[in-house]
């Protein structure tokens, strides 16, 4: 064999070295970066799986038409229209001006022609724990006003009123046919939510 042909074979031998070297970088390349665009996808699609999930619970931080506090809100204006609210135009103030610990309830207004004072919760399904802030507030403007006479309120957004409204409960709590907060004890016979003989009447938020 002559040295210019072996030299010839050398170089293409080299030249295939080349581009089988190239063709594996490129593989390895194409190979990670396939890798890491369906790491990203699969990121995205579970934030996005998480966002959407968010949005269906209610609980993404952008504003909710819907929220507590917004319902809480109309409820107090509605309300303030009939009641003079002596005692303040918020939880705190409520709680200041009766002495009170822990929760208590949304409103408290004092109808002067009535001679009637309400006091109301405004609540999604939460029954329980609007029924503990009614009696929180209830027993502490019965030690201010001991004579004091009182209506006890629970306002729900529409879709819970109906739902309760159809014999659904919340928490064991039910609504009679006149409105009205109960149980069904173990015989299945009505007992009134009361607190301190006082009955609670569900009404529809505004």
């Amino acid at each position: 064999m002559s040295a210019g042909r072996s030299l010839s074979l050398h170089r293409v031998s080299l030249i295939a070295l080349v581009l089988l070297a190239l063709t594996l970088v490129s593989r390895d390349a194409l190979t990670q970066a396939l890798c890491s665009a369906a790491v990203h996808l699969a990121s995205e699609s579970q934030a996005s799986a998480t966002r959407s999930q968010s949005d269906s619970c209610g609980q993404t931080a952008s504003p909710n038409p819907n929220s507590g506090s917004e319902q809480e809100e109309k409820v107090r204006r509605l309300l303030a229209e009939q009641y003079e609210q002596r005692l303040g135009a918020s939880d705190e103030a409520i709680r200041s001006a009766l002495g009170l610990r822990g929760k208590v309830a949304d409103f408290v207004g004092y109808n002067a022609r009535q001679n009637r004072w309400l006091i109301a919760e405004s609540k999604g399904g939460n029954i329980g724990d609007a029924f503990d802030q009614l009696a929180n507030t209830t027993r502490g403007l019965l030690s201010k006003y001991p004579r004091a006479h009182l209506e006890l309120r629970i306002y729900v957004k529409a879709d819970h009123y109906n739902f309760l409204q159809n014999g659904g409960n919340f928490g064991g709590y039910y609504m009679n046919p006149q409105g009205y907060l109960g149980a069904f004890d173990d015989l299945r016979k009505w007992e009134y939510a009361t607190v301190e003989g006082i009955k609670i009447l569900l009404q529809v938020a505004p």
